[in-house]
């Protein structure tokens, strides 16, 4: 789980909605991780428009492939492969 501003991480029943495809569940999600997302991009890239342009791409990837997440494991561990794999694109 990622957790946000509040320490509080994301519910797990959030993600099962957003893996079924509910619109409204998958966009709640995805601004739920933007900040992370875009933290572990900018940490890895160390520029602010590559991570905005690597978040941007990483967030379209996690829209696209959320029914692949296997609820066993951590879920911002599997963001933060995502992210890395489009920062690597990158460089």
């Amino acid at each position: 789980m990622i957790p946000n501003e509040g320490d509080e991480r994301v519910n797990v029943s959030i993600i099962r909605q957003a893996q079924n495809r509910d619109r409204l569940f998958l966009l709640y999600l995805l601004e739920e991780i933007e900040t992370f997302v875009y933290r572990v991009a900018y940490y890895l890239l160390d520029d602010e428009d590559k991570a905005s342009m690597a978040s941007k791409e990483t967030l379209i990837e996690i829209y696209r492939t959320i029914d692949l997440y296997n609820e066993k494991e951590d879920f911002a561990i599997w963001v933060q492969r995502k992210v890395t794999a489009v920062c690597i694109k990158k460089t």
